[in-house]
């Protein structure tokens, strides 16, 4: 398993005791050093746009959880990720939606326009669209949608009025 934009390392860090073998990338050499202090997870740091140091076919499952509105080619990179995933292997994706309701309430206030460092936005449709025509299969796309209870969160982030898109997509 393979965690880009890997920050420090929360995630993988309860992924330690259950058996897989993890990675983690991030570009920030502090992020990576205060992992280290909190994961057992390979660790390196690396500038994803310049390749992902792997071999193909290496991983089983891949999880970049907002990272790809900071790239400058969200193309390339679910390119280079398939790439490193294997045939049936399952990509995990989390970005911000531009069609949520706080979208909407803030206009130009909403965090994701008020981020200099985002490069790209995404709509609800916008990142199938991308991970079809590199070769994906999208089998979940959901945009949850917080705080409200969780019928009415069910609900409105089927809808796509959520704050994020969340996406699973299997390598074919």
């Amino acid at each position: 398993m393979l965690d880009l934009g890997c920050a420090y390392g929360l995630f993988l860090r309860l992924l330690d005791d259950r058996g897989l073998e993890t990675h983690g990338i991030d570009i920030s050499e502090h992020t990576i050093s205060e992992a280290r202090k909190y994961t057992r997870t390979k660790l390196i740091v690396a500038d994803i746009e310049e390749g992902i140091p792997y071999p193909d076919d290496y991983f089983q499952l891949v999880s970049a959880f907002d990272l790809i509105e900071y790239v400058h080619s969200p193309y390339d990179l679910l390119c280079e990720l398939y790439r490193v995933i294997e045939s049936g292997g399952l990509l995990a994706l989390i970005t911000q939606n531009t069609g949520s309701v706080m979208r909407l309430l803030q206009g130009s206030r909403w965090h994701g326009f008020t981020d200099p460092t985002h490069i790209h936005l995404f709509g609800r449709t916008s990142p199938r669209l991308l991970l079809e025509a590199v070769g994906y299969q999208v089998h979940l796309m959901i945009t949850p949608f917080h705080p409200l209870p969780l019928p009415l969160s069910n609900l409105f982030g089927w809808m796509g009025f959520g704050g994020q898109i969340f996406t699973i997509a299997v390598k074919l």
